[in-house]
C-alpha cells in the first residue's frame, strides 16, 4: 500500500514540478561589463523617486533606466542611476494628448525622449512617465493597438532612418495589449 502511494507521489512530483517551475515569473535583461558607478533605486513612490533623483543629481549621478510596477492601488518605481553629468529629466504626464504636447515642447527646449512608462489609475486615467535626455535627434512617439500595426510602422520608419528605441507593452482591461513606441533618427551604423 505504501509503495503505491509513493509511486503516485513520485509521478505527481515528476510531472507537476516542471510545470510549477515554468509557471514562475521570468525576468530578463541585458548585462555588459561597465566601469561606471551605478546606484539602484528600488520600490519607491513617485515623490520619493523624485527626491532621490534630486539628491543624486547633487552627487553627479543621473538616471539611466526607469521601470514601473503598478498593482491595484500602488505604483512603485525602480531606477538605475549612473555617475556623470546630469543632462536628463523625468516628467509625470496624465493623458496621451498632454504627452504629445509635452513631447513637442521638450523637443523645442532641446530634449529627446529616451524612455516611456505607463500605468492606469483606479479612475482609468492614463499616466505616462517620460524620461528625457538633452539632445536634438528627431524622434517620434506612437501608440499602437496591435503588434502588426507596430511592425508596419517600424518598416515604414526604417526607410526614413527612424529606428525603434524603446517599446512599452501596456496590458488593457480586456487582456489585450497596446504598445507605446519611441523612434529615434539614427544613421545605419548607430542603430
Amino acid at each position: 500500500m505504501i509503495t503505491k502511494i509513493m509511486k503516485q507521489l513520485l509521478i505527481f512530483w515528476g510531472l507537476g514540478l516542471p510545470l510549477f517551475l515554468f509557471g514562475q515569473a521570468e525576468f530578463s535583461g541585458f548585462y555588459k561589463p561597465v566601469e561606471d558607478s551605478l546606484i539602484y533605486l528600488q520600490d519607491l513612490t513617485y515623490d520619493s523617486l523624485s527626491a532621490k533623483l534630486e539628491a543624486l543629481d547633487e552627487e553627479n549621478f543621473h538616471l539611466m533606466d526607469l521601470d514601473i510596477y503598478n498593482a491595484k492601488d500602488s505604483v512603485r518605481y525602480w531606477a538605475i542611476c549612473r555617475e556623470g553629468a546630469a543632462w536628463d529629466t523625468v516628467q509625470h504626464i496624465v493623458r496621451w494628448d498632454s504627452l504629445i504636447k509635452q513631447k513637442r515642447k521638450m523637443f523645442k527646449e532641446g530634449y529627446v525622449m529616451q524612455d516611456i512608462e505607463h500605468y492606469r489609475d483606479a479612475r482609468r486615467r492614463d499616466h505616462y512617465i517620460a524620461y528625457w535626455h538633452k539632445g536634438s535627434a528627431t524622434h517620434k512617439v506612437w501608440k499602437f493597438d496591435s503588434r502588426e500595426a507596430m511592425n508596419k510602422k517600424i518598416s515604414a520608419h526604417a526607410k526614413q532612418d527612424l529606428f525603434l528605441k524603446d517599446v512599452e507593452p501596456v496590458l488593457m482591461n480586456d487582456g489585450s495589449y497596446i504598445f507605446l513606441g519611441i523612434f529615434h533618427r539614427e544613421g545605419p551604423r548607430d542603430r
